[in-house]
């Protein structure tokens, strides 16, 4: 099949040579008129010839720019063979001069020479809206909502979520406390005897007013001067022990805090005080019962986990009432410590004997930590002029014992003996030379 810029020439060459064959003989166009021929692809051809007749064909233009005929946006000016005609432009060409910007459509030529609209979604709109987003979807314009609180400047300060631009949507976008109402900054007033703005009761309640009196309307408990709002009447309550409700300063259901009785094991509680177990897990937040592997010093415990008299002995450095709560048989200060470098745990075991000696020279006794038996006696020999035996114990300065067996002083003589008459730890030192390192004790066992 010819294409039509061939099928277009082949028209314009057959009207050349019927004109040069006849002469003179203007068809219709009669003397002195410019006959027309239409070719077969449908493009009219135009031709003129000056005088009543020509031997010869005349040349009407040489190029497209001369002729004079007219057709539509998808049609173009052609010269030909010396003759004027018009040729469709290919189906698809844009036609710029027929846009209508923003509406998701572009104009373009069809196959005969018309315009046509086809679907063009970068066509995009814009509606000078900050609170719209505008689009195409398949030659459609479409237009969605910004979000709520979405910058805008087109009438206001924030998105609306429905496409508006608003003041507001919240009073905290308001200034100076004013409130946001139906999306307008209006000044707060708690004073003019009217229930209005965010107020739940005549000038209380609300962001911005004072809370309100018991018996006033409420929405929640911070409206109320007694921070309870009765769930039930909305209405500002006193909270009671006995109202079903947790309020006021309980913990839970009406129990704790300092006014209701205290918690059962599961309930909630803040300090131990809330409950009955005497022990708030503050990991759970609820009450619960002491013991010796939760992780807290709770019950009658001296440390965490151990002393007292359920409990396992404390290592050094936790807290402590007695020696007794010590591996180390010491309780300096109420902390568990080795005392003049001696533990329980780590005493020479003499338990066995029921007389043991202990000797010092050169500013040192052997042995110097011990664990003996109730009842056992101790003998000490040495110089005691020279190196006088005091209770107490050296921390950074020399700590003398209140009572036990090595008081008072023990200042003359070379041996003496001690009945270990009472269990517990029983400290000692040199009082010349406890600073420098002689010191030791006795740890008495049931």
């Amino acid at each position: 099949m010819l294409n039509p810029r061939l099928r277009l020439l082949l028209g314009i060459s057959a009207v050349a040579a019927a004109t040069a064959a006849c002469g003179d003989d203007t068809g219709s166009g009669g003397a002195g008129g410019s006959p027309t021929t239409t070719s077969s692809t449908g493009t009219t051809v135009t031709s003129s010839s000056s005088g009543n007749s020509t031997s010869t064909h005349h040349m009407e233009c040489t190029t497209a720019e001369e002729c004079t005929v007219t057709g539509t946006a998808c049609t173009e000016k052609v010269c030909e063979e010396g003759m004027c005609g018009l040729a469709m432009l290919a189906a698809g060409t844009p036609v710029p001069d027929e846009e209508i910007q923003g509406d998701c459509q572009r104009a373009v030529c069809d196959a005969q020479g018309n315009v046509i609209s086809e679907a063009d979604d970068s066509d995009l709109p814009d509606d000078d809206n900050f609170c719209t987003i505008d689009g195409c979807s398949e030659g459609a314009v479409t237009s969605t909502f910004q979000p709520e609180d979405t910058p805008c400047v087109n009438g206001g300060s924030f998105c609306d979520g429905m496409g508006t631009c608003v003041e507001c949507n919240d009073s905290d976008q308001c200034n100076d406390g004013a409130l946001c109402v139906d999306h307008v900054c209006m000044p707060a007033s708690c004073m003019d005897g009217v229930m209005n703005g965010d107020e739940t009761d005549e000038d209380c309640g609300g962001e911005v007013c004072t809370k309100c009196a018991d018996t006033l309307m409420c929405i929640i408990n911070d409206d109320c001067q007694s921070d309870f709002c009765h769930p039930t009447n909305l209405v500002c309550t006193a909270p009671a022990c006995p109202d079903g409700f947790q309020n006021g300063t309980e913990t839970d259901l009406d129990c704790g805090g300092p006014s209701c009785p205290d918690c059962a094991d599961g309930d909630g509680c803040v300090v131990d005080g809330d409950c009955s177990s005497g022990f708030c897990n503050t990991t759970t937040d609820l009450c619960a019962q002491p013991s010796c592997m939760d992780g807290f010093s709770n019950g009658d415990e001296t440390g965490v986990d151990c002393g007292g008299p359920t409990c396992g002995d404390c290592i050094n450095g936790q807290a402590c009432s007695v020696d007794g709560d010590c591996q180390s048989g010491a309780c300096i200060n109420s902390v568990c410590s080795l005392i003049n470098t001696c533990s329980l745990a780590t005493a020479q075991d003499l338990t066995a004997m029921s007389n043991v000696n202990v000797t010092f020279t050169s500013f040192m006794y052997t042995p110097k930590c011990i664990k003996v038996a109730q009842g056992a006696s101790v003998t000490f020999q040495g110089s005691f002029p020279s190196h006088p035996l005091m209770g107490g114990y050296v921390d950074g300065g020399l700590v003398p014992a209140a009572s036990g067996p090595f008081v008072p002083v023990t200042s003359s003589g070379t041996t003496k003996t001690f009945t270990m008459s009472a269990a517990g730890t029983f400290p000692y030192y040199c009082e010349l030379h406890g600073l420098g390192g002689m010191a030791g004790a006795v740890f008495v066992v049931p």
